[in-house]
């Protein structure tokens, strides 16, 4: 069970360094180009688009439905110069335009990238301290304290504890 979470945890560190990574990337190329993806689809009889916008530091995702016939499919992208803003703040809101309603949310890269760094920064930290006792059982020192026990391998003189049961 150990080994299956220690696996578990590299491997969602590693994915959200990963995401972290990318979104800084993100936030970098939106200070100087405004980017926009969508992908347009028809379900249940409705023409639907999912979207993400990003320029000078925020992202913005929408999903809505079309109120008229469209017959646009598939993926589009457009890049254009940086936008700049005065909202770099969250923001979520129903939406209803000209020829289409639903639901878009706005945020500032700054906090994704925050959000995908906690994760990596803790399990380094949880990892040191594992790294550090290891490296201390291996070379002969106490696991509570870090005291040479090469001389008193059976109990630590500094802090009385026992090399098995320190933990």
């Amino acid at each position: 069970m150990k080994r299956l979470r220690r696996i578990l945890g590299n491997a969602a560190a590693i994915v959200s360094l990963v995401l972290c990574l990318a979104c800084v990337g993100f936030w970098v190329r939106s200070c100087f180009a405004w980017d926009y993806v969508d992908y347009t689809y028809h379900r249940d009889g409705a023409t639907r688009f999912v979207s993400v916008a990003s320029s000078d530091g925020v992202v913005q995702v929408a999903w809505c439905t079309y109120t008229r016939p469209i017959s646009r499919r598939g993926l589009d992208h457009a890049t254009n110069k940086a936008q700049p803003r005065d909202d770099h703040f969250f923001r979520w809101a129903n939406y209803l335009g000209p020829d289409w309603l639903g639901e878009v949310c706005w945020g500032p890269f700054w906090a994704i990238v925050t959000l995908f760094a906690t994760w990596p920064l803790i399990w380094a930290l949880f990892k040191r301290k594992e790294i550090r006792r290891r490296r201390r059982m291996r070379s002969g020192h106490c696991q509570s304290c870090g005291y040479d026990l090469r001389a008193t391998p059976d109990r630590c003189p500094e802090c009385g504890a026992t090399p098995g049961a320190a933990r």
